[in-house]
């Protein structure tokens, strides 16, 4: 039996999604085994082959890792094969719908000196695809240019946004030393 199927409700295009399907079993013969199986609409996308069941009702995780390419509505199944005197199958199958989004993160990122990690955590971020990011240096001199994502390129920041509707357009705030 299917007794859980965890994972995220949404996901970015392009992200890797992880997938936990905890299988149970009861009565089954010693080292009987089964393959379980991870489908987006249908289509098979992981399989763990043939785990051996330990039986007496004993969970056993197993975890699927899965890439959207795009956005849009997923059913995600998971499904165990039955076994050969298996009476009841219709918990060998767990589905659950998943919203993949193409919407970037949008980050600002304040610091007062550029220290090591914040320029290491900087360079990461504005490289990351997924991710659109606008940096303020506090101490920086005014005519300096403040760095933003590359892909695409924002507006560099003049000062530190002040207004609760400029702070809210954010989805994370990074507050650094």
């Amino acid at each position: 039996a299917i007794v859980e199927r965890a994972g995220p409700s949404t996901a970015r295009a392009g992200d890797k999604a992880v997938f936990t399907v905890t299988v149970t079993s009861q009565g089954t013969d010693p080292g009987a085994s089964s393959r379980l199986e991870l489908l987006v609409d249908g289509i098979p996308v992981g399989e763990a082959k043939y785990p051996v069941l330990q039986g007496e009702g004993r969970s056993q995780p197993e975890f699927f890792e899965h890439r959207f390419p795009a956005r849009g509505r997923f059913e995600v199944t998971a499904r165990l094969e039955p076994l050969p005197r298996e009476v009841d199958t219709t918990n060998n199958a767990a589905s659950r719908e998943i919203e993949v989004e193409e919407r970037k993160i949008k980050i600002l990122y304040l610091e007062d000196p550029p220290r090591w990690d914040y320029r290491y955590l900087k360079n990461y971020l504005i490289r990351d695809p997924t991710v659109e990011i606008q940096c303020f240096l506090v101490s920086a001199d005014p005519r300096f240019r403040q760095e933003t994502s590359l892909h695409p390129p924002l507006v560099p920041l003049t000062a530190i946004p002040s207004k609760r509707q400029e702070l809210f357009a954010y989805d994370v705030v990074i507050l650094g030393d």
